[in-house]
């Protein structure tokens, strides 16, 4: 079923043109105990330069934010800080930006933008757009009935003792034309109790490809990660992909968000 979009408009930020857009077939999420966006560049960084001051320098934060940050550790490896609603963790082969406010999720690629935009050298491999949320369930017996529809234990009963699903990871091929996989990867939450976590990874690696695989086989048999070098070319795909392909990735994170929820109703 195509995308139906209810409001569209178009945003100049750092000079790229963002599409910002809300879906009007917006898939109902359960009641989110905990819900975070994280954008996850794979590349060559120098983690030093990364300071709530230079993030101020480049208009990526306000002054409320910078007067609020919390530094950890910023050194030659590795930079860690918090800025209000922005967590930076950068290392020498990646940098990530996350926040776990839901109304701040732009945001955070917007700051991914122009961190590129400024700093437009940087090798680039690979870039992720990932979602992550908790949701608490009404009884036992709901919290159960995922887990057992995703991991039936009828084939573990008669060598394992109460068996149950700890981590269900699950993947699939790129639903455009870009390298990479969508990973979806479900467990009991470690955060809240009777809850089920569930994470979003839209794995993009950073080149084009002519087709996607069209079997389970073809799948397994595509580069592995790691595949792709690292390079300041790619940097204009990594734009691309954060300035037109955020919503989609929205989306579909949505999609298996309310489709792993709906699981809890397997069990009267």
């Amino acid at each position: 079923m195509p995308h139906l979009w209810c409001l569209c408009s178009n945003a100049v930020y750092h000079g790229i043109r963002v599409r910002v857009s809300r879906r009007a077939d917006q898939v109902e999420l359960p009641v989110l105990a905990a819900d975070s966006a994280t954008v996850v560049l794979k590349g060559a960084f120098n983690p030093s330069i990364f300071s709530p001051a230079w993030l101020l320098a480049q208009d990526l934060i306000g002054k409320d934010e910078f007067g609020a940050a919390d530094v950890a550790m910023i050194q030659r490896d590795i930079a860690t800080f918090k800025t209000g609603w922005l967590n930076l963790v950068c290392t020498n082969d990646g940098l990530q930006l996350i926040t776990d406010l839901s109304y701040e999720f732009e945001r955070c690629r917007d700051v991914a933008i122009g961190i590129l935009q400024t700093l437009r050298h940087t090798p680039l491999a690979y870039i992720g757009i990932n979602r992550a949320v908790h949701f608490q369930l009404d009884s036992d017996e709901a919290w159960h009935a995922i887990g057992d529809t995703l991991a039936p234990k009828d084939y573990w009963e008669d060598i394992l003792r109460f068996p149950g699903m700890r981590v269900l990871n699950i993947q699939g091929a790129r639903p455009d034309h870009y390298a990479g996989r969508v990973h979806v990867q479900v467990e009991p939450s470690a955060l809240v109790p009777r809850a089920v976590f569930v994470l979003h990874n839209d794995h993009f690696g950073l080149q084009t490809v002519e087709a996607q695989p069209d079997s389970r086989a073809e799948l397994t048999l595509t580069e592995p990660e790691g595949a792709i070098a690292a390079s300041a070319d790619r940097l204009p795909l990594a734009l691309e992909i954060l300035s037109n392909e955020w919503a989609a990735s929205m989306s579909r994170a949505e999609e298996a968000i309310a489709r792993v929820a709906g699981l809890a109703g397997n069990r009267s």
